[in-house]
């Protein structure tokens, strides 16, 4: 069961990437299209990019002040 499972999601996925490459080297997407998801994925993600850089930016000052307090620095 999970064998045929895995096939079938095998199969699904080689279809996928199938169509994708007939699109991407045929060259039937539109411009409007791209740059519709190229602006979506790009400028509209920026708060999250953010924001995401700026936790881990705080996680990272404090793991290098534990460590160089260590140094008395």
């Amino acid at each position: 069961m999970v064998l045929l499972t895995f096939l079938r999601l095998l199969g699904d996925f080689g279809l996928f990437a199938v169509g994708v490459f007939r699109l991407v080297f045929t060259g039937r997407f539109s411009q409007r299209s791209l740059l519709r998801q190229m602006d979506r994925v790009g400028v509209q993600s920026l708060t999250v990019v953010n924001l995401c850089a700026f936790f881990i930016g705080m996680v990272l000052v404090i793991q290098i002040v534990s460590l160089l307090s260590r140094f008395g620095a």
